[in-house]
């Protein structure tokens, strides 16, 4: 495995920076910077991470902000779960594929 050098580092955190609104941690920028000089694609997130990039998106979008809280009235468009997220329209875990964000925990 090759290791990052300077130029992925800074790459990699101007990547993060662009995706999800904030500074990596250390080890997200090291995986990251290391998957670059690695040419892998590596897509997971942690669930934090797809908060992050989905409220950015949000906000890049104009969505008012309860468009990321839980909505309880509606059903998951994949599986009819309740609530949803309105930005979404699919349940916390249709939408960041952890079971964890079950009942609006995201």
């Amino acid at each position: 495995m090759t290791e990052p050098t300077e130029e992925h580092l800074k790459k990699a955190e101007a990547e993060y920076r662009n995706l999800y609104g904030r500074a990596p941690t250390p080890e997200a920028l090291r995986k990251w910077a290391t998957n670059l000089a690695n040419g892998v694609v590596d897509t997971l997130e942690t669930p934090e991470e797809s908060g992050l990039r989905l409220r950015k998106a949000a906000r890049d979008q104009g969505l008012p902000e309860d468009a990321l809280s839980p909505d309880w009235t509606g059903e998951c468009m994949l599986c009819g779960s309740s609530p949803i997220m309105p930005a979404t329209g699919m349940c916390g875990p249709c939408t960041f594929g952890e079971a964890d964000t079950i009942n609006g925990n995201w």
